[in-house]
């Protein structure tokens, strides 16, 4: 289980494919090394920790994983990604329960620049996840818990402040480009959706 608040950010430096998917190697140089075997959140995907050879680091990627995430992208190398570590106990729940395990994907409409050094993120929803998008909810973008500023017809709008912009990969989204969503956790049990 995540929070949703992003610890660093990585570059994705090589791509291999192997049986059933890809083999990725990040670059986690400056992100609390994780144990082998141990989860890791990469763009809101949770993923495992295969190995680590000097500052980076081995995850697979199965075909399922490529098929309903950005992960599925054929351009991987040189990726910048949001790396989160799983939540502890004891830890604060800073964000929003974020389970790692990505609803969709979303295309990204537009991000533009707000007064104050903020910027307005506008994403057009697969049509199965716009029930559990309403303003003011919580949505993982890429795996940064952020709050549905407003909603219509399919499209939200997400207020990033500067220090979500300053510490996230999000900066490198453009129109055209893709994310990777998870809703609300409680949101969707909540209206029994399984």
């Amino acid at each position: 289980m995540f929070t949703g608040i992003v610890a660093g950010v990585g570059v994705v430096e090589e791509v291999t494919s192997v049986e059933l998917g890809k083999r990725i190697g990040v670059d986690f140089r400056g992100f609390p090394s994780p144990r082998i075997g141990g989860s890791v959140a990469l763009d809101g995907c949770c993923l495992t920790l295969e190995k680590a050879e000097g500052d980076t680091a081995f995850f697979f990627l199965s075909s399922t994983t490529l098929k309903k995430t950005t992960w599925g992208n054929k351009d991987l190398v040189g990726r910048r990604v949001n790396l989160e570590a799983p939540l502890e106990m004891g830890q604060p729940l800073g964000g929003h329960w974020v389970l790692g395990h990505v609803d969709g994907v979303a295309d990204v409409l537009s991000l533009v620049a707000t007064e104050g050094g903020g910027a307005l993120l506008t994403l057009a929803l697969p049509p199965t996840l716009i029930p559990f998008a309403p303003p003011r909810g919580s949505i993982a973008v890429n795996g940064i818990s952020l709050t549905v500023a407003s909603a219509q017809d399919g499209v939200i709008d997400v207020a990033l402040i500067p220090e979500t912009l300053e510490r996230t990969a999000i900066q490198s989204s453009v129109m055209g480009s893709k994310v990777n969503l998870e809703v609300d956790v409680l949101a969707r049990y909540g209206r029994g959706e399984w």
